[in-house]
């Protein structure tokens, strides 16, 4: 039990780093500055970060489930949710655009709200 736990806690590892690192490995690069580009690295850590929380909860749903079977069904489960939850977010990382508009003056901001 405490294996199949253990097998789910080092997956979930690689689904939280999936969508950042594709993206640095593989991804178009942020055409901004540097404290942008790490702010959306961040934001795709996050994103990973809930994605793994989401993968340990239907991997413990799937565990529950399978709970009178052979363990051999619950560590199947488990890998066919990584392979799905980890290639979605490659995909997600390595296909990842950004558009970077230019700023308008405050002033001419301003003057656009009024007219």
């Amino acid at each position: 039990m405490l294996r199949l736990v253990a097998l789910r806690v080092v997956l979930s590892g690689g689904v939280l780093v999936a969508l950042p690192f594709s993206n640095l490995q593989w991804g178009a690069s942020y055409p901004g500055g540097g404290p942008d580009a790490l702010a959306f690295i961040g934001i795709f850590g996050f994103i990973g970060l809930l994605a793994a929380l989401l993968f340990v909860a239907v991997g413990s749903l799937a565990q529950f489930l399978l709970r009178r079977r052979a363990p051999r069904y619950t560590v199947l489960v488990d890998v066919v949710l990584f392979l799905a939850f980890a290639g979605a977010l490659s995909y997600a990382g390595v296909t990842a655009r950004y558009t970077d508009t230019e700023a308008k003056p405050p002033l001419e901001h301003a003057q656009l709200l009024h007219e």
